[in-house]
């Protein structure tokens, strides 16, 4: 419900009542409410008769703008007789942009919760209270009747604002207190509560003490921490905040304790505000990304106010297309709306009270006043103190740049606080914006002052310094983009420094390096990934810096990325050091971009990671930790790289193509999916909402998406708001920054396979013939790492359907993700995260759209999941396996490469695989499953090159591919992997990787050893005594063009374990069974695979029936093929066991004779002896044909 100010008068008011309410002693009216806009007027609660006349003042109030985002409000309420009607009332602001809204009204009896926020309009005052056995009163006020202040409260900065104080007549002797207790607050999400509030005290009249008091499950205290603030504030509200660290409920007591007892003096609160998150930074330092910080509108003195806002404003001439905190559509910043009023209008905001004692402060901010127009608007920067103001800048007219860097300096030693005003001038069409508001102590290092034009390498030409390392060379020499962050130090440190205040400096050392290492410095062993022979290392026998809690190398200034910008690098850690990659736009704004792993002594990696769009000038920065108090670890990097950081070239024209506002081209299919393809944001700015559909970036709320009923929730969050979470994204991929929001499904205080699930709006059918498609960026860290699942579902509480299943996907940073839905009813997507084997790790999604998808405005009728019956019973012990047919095997056996299941079950899930039918067991991150020959862009046939059978193969996407087996093993020592890879071209880009999970690397395969064709590849894994996964990774983070890479034909060599009885020799060893299916005269062939035709394709493992345990200790093989149901069998039986150990005897005999044959024949040759293993030999009855079998299982025919 809403009140359309667009054709109202100033003043004017709408009722909504309710019906008639029974009495009751106490009930709590809740809603929602929206009041956005510069002449947003006012939002009461009241009662009124049952004639619908009001009766009595409002119960709750709230005058002008709030907030962009829908807030929560509730009103303890209490009907009689005579007012059995609640209603709300909205009053007309003095303008057209003042709509109110109101919505999902509900009434509940008891009392109201604890509000997160309290400004103290309601005469309920949030449920607050006095300690009656303190001797001084905490009451609810307002300027119209104080006598000596405030004045006016902070809400609303009127007198018809109310808070809560101590009057000065209260203060009878010193020591009095005041108590003022909080309901109990929720346990809090993040693990945080942060308490903001504002105070004011004119005289130093006592300590104000915040009391954080934590509650066990029977809400009895357990634990306090305190906080102290002191006055007097100048005459200011200024901002308190007090953070904890907690999972409990907890309460606030204020404690207001006279140590003074001065005449006239008073201390007042108002705007109390209990987040579930970290507190903000320093007073005074904003970027507006979630609120105004402490800033806030003047209600007096001005005529307009500054709003809050993201993207464009809508006026094409002369405001902002994006912020410059994030610099993308999604940040936010202030602005005056130059439309909304005429010559002379002002729009002033205020800072909270500020003390700087006696130092130099630099106060800096960024503004944009471009304009295409002619325009006098002016911004000024002034303070205020209790007494006088002063001013500090200003500027009038119409700037060239985009945003604007001004640093101001200046000394003040009392309380002040800071006003930026904006005054419109004639114009109509040129807006004022500000953001990145910014505190320093000390003097401006001038940072706002324009650098001298940069020379070029030739001396012939001269550029604008602001080109310098802009990705794109502007001298004909490239001197330009010389020393922007790529380096192998082989010359010089290319412009990295090392900051001064770190805990170590950094030095360059290597091969051609003058500089002589301290001789107690340890140094890394040689770089085996490069020829390059130079690095920088940390110098940790240096005398460490005070108060550094890292290392830090940094580069030169960067201008900006483009959003597929990757650095590479090579790092060396040992001992306990840890290394990190942050880049910083300011001293205070710093975003975290790779953290490295645990520590390998001795061992050079390879790191490579997505930057990221970076709009703003910036620098890259190497963060070295150390552990002081143990031996000193090595931390060296070398060999930085930069690639694809530059921009797409412009064009004369785009043919089939997004055609970019700088003229630049991009594919149709990349636009309006939060990522900017154009270099200029164009792509982003302006979405079709016809054709895309359900867009969210999070960054104020959840859009239309909803949590459904799982195990843990979604929490939205931000890097800024999770520091202390080891996995948890540092940046989200909207802003590319630490204060942008995503959704995190972390694991930790979590179990193995809980789930927490989201849900999109409802969509309409897509038919057959479907382009509709779900985009969004992942993110997965950690080495518990469970799954991602993408379901669709079509009933309310129904079957899910599963799309796609994501897992072993761990990367620091966002991964795009885009699937097509063809669904036949309305549906939903369900996106899910599923915790996996521990609780190092988390799951992040960010940036949800949906291309070519209809809405619907219809919910999903009511389904069921009831399940049916169960046709096979459960296993006796819970970790067993069932085979599928009733028979049972321990679940270790599984996949162990000997067939316990009678079906043969146990084997068939194990990763060794066509991909003709499915992935065989394993999972799956990025991969694509192709049906060969079905599409042009498909290969024409997998590795059997048949094109009547074209099969099906895996192939690469754009981003990390990883396949990952289930546990297998363990493993013989002659165990080894077939695979078939096909490269697109000889690329080095291109490669395939084969390791253990968590282990070691097995093999690498490169676009230079062949391409355009299938290659058949056989990788040693050799013998492992436990259960192992093998990964099958290939990453590819540059551009697609045409690249790409596919996998097939997986199987298992000689995988099985050698099998020793454990109660006789080894000279008689017991029988491997060779299935008939197998050829006799080769060692290395394999059974039908899952998902194979076996009529055409050869097979794929090699698997043994498991010897049976008998009573007596002795290993039998047992024949799966023998016929059981002959009336002979007995006597079968009985023969074959005499005739077996003729047999054998005569094997035996012979082979003795044969060895000491060969003894003697040898004793006169320089041969090398043979071991006693090498000789136990395996024999094997089947078919009338005996198999003699050494360890290394050659065959012999006897």
């Amino acid at each position: 419900m809403a009140i359309d100010t667009s054709s109202t008068m100033q003043e004017q008011k709408a009722r909504f009542y309710s019906d008639v309410i029974d009495e009751d002693q106490s009930m709590c009216l809740i809603f929602w409410f929206h009041m956005y806009g510069a002449h947003v007027g006012t939002l009461n609660v009241g009662y009124g008769d049952v004639t619908g006349i009001p009766v009595g003042p409002a119960i709750w109030t709230r005058l002008g703008e709030q907030s962009y985002n829908w807030l929560y409000g509730h009103v303890a309420i209490g009907p009689t007789p005579t007012n059995p009607r609640v209603f709300f009332e909205g009053i007309a602001g003095d303008g057209n942009q003042g709509d109110i809204a109101i919505d999902d009204v509900i009434v509940v009896n008891g009392s109201c919760p604890a509000l997160l926020y309290c400004d103290f309009q309601s005469s309920d005052m949030c449920g607050y209270t006095n300690d009656d056995e303190a001797r001084l009163q905490w009451t609810r006020d307002r300027g119209l009747s104080a006598v000596s202040g405030p004045y006016v409260d902070h809400s609303t900065g009127t007198a018809d604002g109310f808070y809560i104080r101590v009057k000065s007549g209260q203060f009878p002797r010193r020591g009095d207190q005041g108590i003022l207790t909080s309901l109990s607050y929720p346990r809090p999400i993040s693990g945080y509560r942060c308490l903001e509030f504002w105070y004011m005290m004119n005289y130093d009249v006592g300590d104000l003490t915040v009391d954080a008091i934590f509650l066990d499950l029977n809400l009895f205290e357990v634990s306090t921490v305190s906080q102290t603030f002191t006055g007097p504030t100048g005459g200011f509200w200024r901002k308190g905040s007090m953070e904890v660290e907690t999972y409990q409920e907890n309460l606030f007591r204020f404690t207001l304790t006279v140590q003074n007892t001065l005449s006239g003096a008073y201390v007042a609160i108002d705007d109390i505000f209990a987040k579930g998150e970290k507190c903000a930074g320093q007073l005074g330092s904003c970027d507006f990304e979630i609120d105004t910080c402490d800033w806030s509108n003047t209600q007096n003195h001005d005529e307009i106010d500054w709003l809050r806002h993201s993207g464009s404003t809508g006026n094409e001439q002369g405001s902002p297309d994006y912020d410059h905190t994030t610099g993308t559509p999604s940040g936010w910043y202030m602005f005056i709306d130059s439309s909304l009023s005429t010559f002379g209008s002002r729009a002033r905001l205020e800072s909270t009270g500020l003390d700087t004692g006696s130092s130099s402060v630099c106060f800096s901010l960024w503004y944009h006043m471009s304009c295409g127009g002619d325009s006098q608007n002016t911004l000024s920067v002034a303070g205020e103190t209790a007494s006088d103001s002063f001013s500090l800048w200003s500027f009038t007219g119409v700037t060239n740049a985009e945003w604007i860097n001004k640093q101001i300096s200046f000394v003040h030693s009392i309380s002040y606080r800071l006003l930026i005003e904006g005054t419109l001038g004639a114009s109509s069409l040129c807006d004022v914006a500000i953001d990145d508001l910014s505190f320093y102590e000390g003097a401006c290092d001038g940072g706002g002052t324009p650098a001298p034009p940069f020379e070029c390498t030739t001396g012939e030409e001269v550029i604008n310094s602001q080109k310098i390392c802009d990705m794109h060379p502007d001298c004909a020499d490239g001197s330009d983009e010389l020393n922007c962050g790529i380096c192998n130090f082989e010359e010089s440190q290319c412009g990295y420094t090392t900051d001064p205040t770190g805990l170590y400096p950094w030095m360059r050392y290597g091969d051609n390096v003058p500089t002589t290492p301290p001789p107690t410095l340890v140094l890394p062993v040689k770089n085996p990934l490069t020829s390059n022979r130079t690095y920088m290392i940390v110098d940790n026998t240096a005398m460490p810096g005070d108060g550094a809690e890292n290392s830090r190398l940094v580069s030169q200034v960067i201008q900006e990325v483009s959003s597929e910008c990757i650095i590479e690098f090579s790092y060396y850690l040992s001992g306990l050091d840890t290394l990190m990659v942050s880049y910083t736009t300011s001293r205070e704004e710093e975003t975290i971009l790779y953290r490295a792993a645990r520590p390998r002594t001795g061992s050079w990696q390879l790191a490579i990671l997505s930057v990221g769009r970076i709009r703003n000038p910036f620098q890259f920065n190497f963060l070295a930790t150390h552990y002081i108090g143990g031996s000193p670890g090595v931390t060296a990097v070398s060999d930085v790289t930069l690639v694809r950081c530059e921009f797409p070239d412009t064009q004369e024209t785009c043919i089939g193509e997004f055609s970019c506002s700088n003229r630049a081209c991009v594919f149709y299919d990349t636009v309006c999916d939060f990522t900017d393809d154009c270099g200029d944001y164009s792509d982003e700015i302006m979405c079709d909402p016809e054709r895309h559909m359900a867009r969210c970036d999070f960054e104020t709320s959840l859009c239309s998406f909803t949590h459904l009923a799982s195990d843990y929730p979604w929490i939205r969050t931000a890097g800024v708001h999770v520091p202390d979470k080891q996995y948890a994204p540092t940046r989200d991929h909207t802003t590319n920054a630490r204060g942008g929001y995503y959704m995190l499904a972390e694991a930790f205080g979590r179990r193995s396979g809980e789930v927490a699930r989201l849900a999109s709006p409802v969509f309409l059918e897509t038919g057959i013939a479907s382009t509709c498609t779900v985009r969004f960026y992942l993110f997965g860290n950690g080495p518990d790492v469970g799954t991602l699942n993408i379901y669709t579902r079509t009933t309310n509480g129904g079957a899910l359907n599963l799309v796609r299943s994501l897992a072993n996907f761990a990367i620091d940073s966002f991964t795009f993700i885009e699937e097509f839905l063809i669904v036949l009813d309305n549906f939903q997507v369900v996106i899910e995260a599923k915790v996996g084997e521990g609780p190092e790790a988390a799951i992040a999604i960010d940036d949800i759209s949906f291309l070519n998808c209809d809405l619907s405005a219809e919910p999903l009728p009511i389904g069921s999941t009831t399940p049916g019956p169960s046709t096979l019973a459960p296993c006796p012990n819970e970790d067993d396996f069932q085979c599928g047919d009733g028979q049972c095997v321990a679940g270790d056996d599984v996949c162990d490469f000997l067939t316990q299941c009678s079906n043969a079950m146990d084997e068939r899930f194990c990763g060794n695989c066509e991909f003709d039918v499915d992935l065989c067991g394993s999972t799956n991150f990025g991969w694509r499953r192709r049906e060969a020959g079905s599409d042009p862009d498909y290969l024409p046939t997998d590795h059997f090159l048949n094109p009547t059978e074209p099969g099906y193969y895996l192939e690469s996407s754009y981003g990390v591919n990883t396949l990952t087996t289930p546990l297998i093993g363990p493993t013989g020592p002659n165990c080894s992997v077939e695979l078939y890879y096909y490269m697109s071209n000889s690329s080095a880009q291109l490669e395939l990787r084969v390791y253990v999970l968590s282990g070691p690397s097995l093999a690498l395969f490169t676009g230079r050893d062949s391409a355009n064709r299938w290659e058949k590849a056989t990788v040693v894994v050799g013998q492992f005594t436990f259960s192992i996964k093998l990964a099958f990774d290939h990453i590819y983070l540059l551009p697609p063009n045409g690249e790409f890479m596919a996998l097939d034909g997986i199987s298992y060599i000689q995988c099985e374990e050698p099998q020793f009885p454990t109660t006789t020799p080894k000279a008689t060893t017991t029988p491997i069974l060779i299935s008939p299916s197998q050829s006799l005269t080769t060692s290395g062939s394999k059974p039908t695979t899952r998902g194979i035709r076996p009529t055409t394709r050869p097979t794929t493992q090699s698997t043994s029936s498991k010897p049976e345990r008998t009573t007596s200790g002795v290993e039998t093989t047992v024949g799966e093929n023998l016929p059981s149901n002959s009336p002979n069998t007995a006597l079968i039986a009985s023969l074959s066991v005499v005739f077996g150990v003729m047999l054998l005897v005569l094997v035996v005999l012979s082979l003795i004779f044969w060895k000491k044959k060969r003894t003697s024949f040898s004793e006169g040759l320089d041969n090398p002896s043979y071991s006693k293993n090498s000789d136990s030999i395996h024999v094997s009855i089947w078919g009338g044909v005996v198999f003699a079998t050494n360890a290394n299982k050659s065959d012999y025919e006897l």
